[in-house]
């Protein structure tokens, strides 16, 4: 499942920014100059270990970009967390941001889990960006009811010749206003299985 953000900072250019979802639980989104993966492996009803690989395909990560390894304890639980407050900062809230907590990382976790280990989807209110999410959850279902039915879930690859994902990728890039994006990294060529959701900013 392939999310494309279209925007125009300027008349002659067009920023496209290219995340992906890949069955069954990877989540591919550019991050600056690096790429990165989460991996979201369930591990019971009610929790899920996250993994996230950063990687560059043109040199290898610098030390700053494994920020993120000084925000794990040494048992791989998060130094800002919710029996903690995600160490949020009242001051800095008031000053410099406004949840004033430190990192998205750690915003986005207070975001997710506070909802409880279960939320009630039919009290969500989806929007226009919320169009990722929906396609997804229509997928995921789909592909529920597909193994129900006896087929192979997605992405279970039994031969060597099909182990080909190289239209999976994530990007941020600038390219000429008058140039379609899909003709500016024709990788990305779509196939059946894996739809586009498109959005304009």
């Amino acid at each position: 499942m392939r999310l494309v953000a279209l925007r125009h900072p300027k008349p002659e250019e067009t920023y496209v920014r290219v995340s992906s979802f890949v069955m069954p639980v990877s989540c591919w989104i550019p991050a600056g100059h690096r790429k990165e993966c989460h991996i979201y492996v369930p591990l019971d009803d009610n929790h899920a270990w996250r993994y996230d690989l950063v990687f560059n395909r043109e040199r290898p990560i610098t030390d700053s970009e494994r920020y993120r390894r000084t925000m794990i304890e040494p048992d791989y639980r998060r130094v800002r967390r919710m029996d903690n407050h995600y160490l949020q900062d009242r001051q800095a809230q008031r000053t410099e941001d406004f949840t004033g907590i430190q990192g998205f990382f750690n915003e986005d976790a207070c975001a997710t889990e506070t909802m409880g280990p279960i939320y009630d989807r039919g009290r969500e209110h989806l929007g226009q960006s919320d169009k990722g999410v929906i396609a997804v959850r229509r997928r995921i279902l789909d592909a529920i009811r597909d193994h129900e039915a006896g087929q192979d879930p997605p992405h279970v690859i039994m031969q060597p010749a099909a182990n080909d994902l190289s239209h999976v990728d994530t990007l941020a890039d600038l390219i000429p206003s008058d140039r379609h994006w899909r003709e500016h990294f024709p990788h990305l060529t779509l196939t059946s299985s894996s739809p586009t959701v498109s959005g304009r900013g």
